[in-house]
C-alpha cells in the first residue's frame, strides 16, 4: 500500500508551515499521557502554536513552560510560566515533553552563523 501524501496549507508562508502541523499531530497523539511541556524558544509564538501548547496543557491541569533569552509578553500570558534565559544556562527542568522549534539556527548565536 502507498501512503497519502499529506498537503499543508501555506498560512505563515515560512518553516512554521511545516513546524506547526507536525506539532499538533504530534500533540494529538501523545497529550492524554503528559502532564507538563517545556517550550524552548517561545518568542513570538503566541501567533502561531503557543495557543495549540496551551490546549494541550489546560492551566489548572497541566503546566506549559515557556523558555526564551527574551520575554514574550503575549506568551508570557499564554503560558504558566515564562523563563528567560538561555538554555544552555538552565541547570535543570523535569517535564514530561520538550519542544524545541525553530530554535537550533539560534543557539549558537549571531557570532556562529555562516
Amino acid at each position: 500500500m502507498i501512503p497519502s501524501i499529506k498537503t499543508l496549507d501555506v498560512v505563515h508562508g515560512n518553516e512554521r508551515d511545516v513546524e506547526i502541523p507536525i506539532l499538533e499531530s504530534v500533540l494529538s497523539e501523545t497529550k492524554d499521557g503528559l502532564l507538563s511541556v517545556i517550550d524552548v524558544g517561545s518568542r513570538w509564538t503566541a501567533s502561531t502554536y503557543a495557543p495549540a501548547l496551551r490546549n494541550a496543557f489546560p492551566k489548572g491541569k497541566k503546566k506549559y513552560t515557556a523558555l526564551d533569552p527574551v520575554l514574550d509578553k503575549d506568551v508570557e500570558q499564554i503560558a504558566d510560566v515564562f523563563i528567560v534565559s538561555d538554555l544552555r544556562n538552565i541547570k535543570a527542568i523535569k517535564a514530561d515533553l520538550v519542544t524545541c522549534i525553530s530554535v537550533i539556527e539560534h543557539i549558537l548565536g549571531e557570532e556562529n552563523r555562516f
